[in-house]
């Protein structure tokens, strides 16, 4: 399976886009609003009230939608370590999307984020509590902290069936560092208007243009993540390839097509 992908999309069922925290996801959240209006539902754990996401009936949610011509998507954070994943209240759902961020950048990003939050005397965030009981500074957060992305990836993957799992598991793997790109892949996926990217949700790095010299530090205490990412940049470039070749015999055909008629 690895090398070519095989996954097509049905617009006829559910789609469920992951969104990985700090991987530009608010960005793309307001972009899947205006896909998919009234038939795109959220799905993000309360942390001021510790209320779980609310679970679509899925049936009727699909349905009205079907009426439209339209289908629907579910949107937010489904982190199966904390009872609220994908699996766990929709089990049959076969179309996940995804946009993954280098883990590094992410995980420096989600310390800033944090910082940012307690600036402004916000202290719902279990890592905001943290970095002010223990005082920690951005080293002490790298050296302390292990990333947490794969609480957003399927349960019982491992460094053994890894790359067959992603390819199984995902319709759609994106690229942060690609964002343009994915976007506009995930608009001819979807067969959606292409449209620009709202910056939202960015976290200022005061005092953090050294953190760099941490990078090698992460990539050790994380090895098994990295090579998800690396995996995940692997399949992009393979999904987009797999559509360019698509495209062209697709045009091929009807060219053929109109030249017989």
């Amino acid at each position: 399976m690895q090398g070519k992908y095989t996954r097509t999309y049905d617009p006829s069922k559910p789609i469920v886009f992951q969104h990985i925290p700090k991987c530009a996801g608010a960005s793309v959240k307001r972009i899947f609003t205006k896909w998919f209006r009234n038939h795109l539902y959220p799905h993000y754990f309360n942390e001021r009230t510790s209320t779980l996401p609310v679970k679509v009936d899925l049936a009727m949610a699909q349905e009205n939608a079907a009426a439209k011509g339209e289908t629907i998507c579910l949107f937010g954070h489904f982190n199966r370590d904390r009872g609220f994943g994908y699996r766990d209240y929709y089990p049959q759902i076969d179309q996940i999307l995804t946009i993954i961020r280098d883990p590094f950048e992410l995980h420096v990003s989600n310390y800033y984020y944090a910082k940012r939050e307690i600036a402004h005397g916000k202290t719902i965030l279990p890592l905001a509590r943290i970095i002010i009981e223990q005082n920690w500074g951005i080293e002490d957060y790298l050296r302390s902290q292990r990333s947490y992305i794969l609480s957003f990836f399927p349960e019982g993957m491992n460094e053994s069936n890894y790359p067959r799992v992603l390819r199984e598991e995902f319709l759609f793997i994106g690229i942060t560092e690609k964002l343009g790109q994915t976007i506009h892949s995930l608009a001819s996926l979807l067969d959606k208007p292409k449209c620009k990217i709202p910056r939202e949700n960015v976290s200022v790095r005061d005092g953090g243009g050294d953190v760099l010299r941490f990078r090698a530090l992460f990539e050790k205490e994380n090895p098994f993540v990295m090579e998800i990412y690396r995996e995940c940049c692997l399949i992009y470039e393979e999904r987009r390839k797999q559509s360019f070749v698509e495209r062209i015999f697709g045009r091929g055909r009807i060219l053929d097509r109109d030249r017989q008629s």
